[in-house]
């Protein structure tokens, strides 16, 4: 009997539908949702095997774009796969259409909404037991302990899960609770520990080919790296990370592993780096579900910058800003990053009195998520870096219109590098380099890379010799 066109459409979904734990499993993130994006293309009949078809190829591409920040369009998905079936008829496709919701509840800041969620998908799987699935669901509301600082819950559900996954032979799930766990480790300050776990992930990981959390694991080993002050080793795993975050499409991990390389140049007294790099995961970060938090944290460490390189008014405001932006976020700090914040604003205080400090926080904790990232991104003035910064330099000395990213992407252009070359030596797709040389254009009112080049040259930049 010939293929009918109906065949070939309902053919297309349950294929699609029956891949997209082998495209989530193995990073293939954007591979995948480009097939199921095709496959829920064709239009179906309204017959029983093809709602269950489009609704199966639904929840999965709707956990690969939440897996890639793509929250609305996640949500639009799963609403669609719970109108095509009953979650008696098709218990998996309601788990996982539960659970997705809760990861866009999760990164909108709702962890209230998304905590009844994760447990609703634990009921729902008691008509369809699957040990990993529980297991998985279990790592997710582990993870929000976490975030409400209940470490003592967040242990017990992370280790239950665990030891479910393990049994299961789950070496993709294993991955996640034992990411967390190091993070609780960290947070205790069990640095070998923390480590440990990192380590265990990232062979989890890759025992599977799973990129994502080989992304994640190098992006947590790199931040212990840091923290233990090794920074050569953390560089290293934090622009592995980056690199593998950026080819899968995953803007968090993207944005993580430049918070905590801009950490590291930080450390390092290269303050022009650390500016670009926090201010790439600014732009990245807005873009996201949830940003408050990522926007927070790159928002203070501009501010820390901007107090090292003798700018404390415009450090008062940004601290005031990501102070106001992390409250409103609701999720704990770690003891030691608390202290380090203290710490950072006190001096802040210092420089400018509590008059003078009073008056800038406030005008930062006034300013709109929107506001506070133009502020940021806006050229700061012309200061003096500090005297005892090796990297004080003609670049972060210089009055200039672009911001510390736009600066570096100048020097590189002075130096003959094509867009693609400034992308691979900036850890940065080669579409970002490309907008950053428009804006370059742009603020500098030129036409050629040959005028940034002279520019950069008539200024003693191009002889800096750091990007």
């Amino acid at each position: 009997m010939a293929e009918t066109s109906e065949d070939v459409r309902l053919d297309g979904q349950q294929l699609a539908g029956a891949l997209w734990e082998f495209w989530w499993m193995h990073g293939h993130l954007s591979e995948g949702r480009r097939w199921l994006d095709a496959a829920l293309s064709l239009e179906s009949q309204d017959t029983d095997p093809h709602r269950r078809a489009r609704a199966r190829a639904l929840v999965g591409a709707a956990l690969l774009a939440s897996s890639q920040a793509d929250h609305e369009r996640a949500d639009l998905f799963n609403a669609e796969a719970l109108v095509l079936v009953r979650p008696t008829d098709e218990p998996l496709v309601a788990t996982m259409a539960t659970s997705v919701l809760g990861f866009s509840a999760e990164a909108r800041g709702e962890t209230g909404l998304a905590e009844r969620l994760y447990e609703q998908a634990i009921e729902l799987m008691q008509a369809y037991p699957r040990a990993w699935e529980t297991g998985w669901q279990l790592a997710n509301l582990g993870r929000l302990a976490v975030a409400r600082g209940d470490l003592k819950r967040a242990i017990t559900l992370l280790e239950k899960s665990l030891k479910i996954l393990d049994e299961a032979g789950d070496r993709h799930g294993v991955t996640w609770p034992l990411q967390q766990l190091g993070r609780i480790a960290e947070r205790q300050g069990d640095h070998d520990r923390s480590v440990r776990c990192f380590e265990q992930a990232l062979a989890s990981a890759r025992d599977v080919g799973d990129k994502r959390g080989v992304a994640w694991s190098l992006g947590n080993l790199g931040r212990q790296a840091r923290i233990q002050g090794d920074f050569a080793q953390a560089i290293e795993w934090l622009e592995a990370s980056l690199r593998l975050s950026r080819d899968i499409g995953d803007r968090w991990g993207a944005a993580l592993a430049l918070g905590n390389l801009g950490r590291v140049a930080l450390d390092r007294r290269e303050h022009q780096r650390a500016a670009a790099l926090f201010e790439e995961s600014l732009v990245l970060s807005q873009s996201l579900a949830g940003r408050g938090r990522r926007v927070a944290y790159a928002l203070h460490y501009l501010g820390v910058v901007a107090q090292e390189l003798g700018q404390p008014e415009r450090a008062g405001r940004l601290l005031g800003a990501a102070a106001a932006l992390q409250e409103a976020g609701g999720r704990n700090l770690s003891p030691p990053d608390r202290a380090e914040r203290e710490r950072q604003v006190a001096g802040v205080r210092r420089a400018l009195g509590d008059a003078g400090f009073a008056e800038a926080w406030e005008a930062g904790r006034a300013l709109s998520l929107e506001q506070a990232v133009e502020y940021a991104l806006a050229a700061p003035p012309a200061s003096r870096a500090p005297a005892a910064d090796p990297a004080g330099s003609a670049a972060e000395q210089a009055a200039s219109p672009l911001s510390a990213r736009e600066l570096e992407v100048a020097l590189l252009i002075a130096r003959g590098m094509t867009n693609r070359q400034v992308a691979e030596a900036l850890v940065i797709s080669e579409r970002t380099a490309s907008t950053h040389v428009t804006h370059i254009l742009n603020k500098l009112d030129f036409s050629t890379r040959a005028q940034v080049a002279a520019w950069a040259v008539e200024r003693g930049l191009a002889s800096n010799g750091r990007t």
